[in-house]
């Protein structure tokens, strides 16, 4: 994968920095994401962050919300 196509994205659960991720895709509002033991997530806000130029791929913060089962 190229460095170019990758993403950082930081998942937040209630303002708390619950996982980080480099992918190529970034999932969309609406989307449900699984992590760990099953954990499920909807994803509520996906925030562009353009104000660290020393990264060396974009990043972007998700907003999460847990589902209940």
């Amino acid at each position: 994968m190229d460095i170019e196509q990758q993403v950082q994205l930081h998942f937040i659960v209630n303002n708390y920095l619950r996982f980080k991720k480099i992918v190529c895709h970034v999932p969309r509002v609406g989307d449900e994401v699984r992590f760990e033991n099953d954990t499920f997530y909807i994803v509520t806000k996906v925030v562009w962050v353009y104000d660290e130029p020393e990264q060396p791929w974009g990043r972007a913060n998700v907003g999460l919300e847990p589902v209940e089962s």
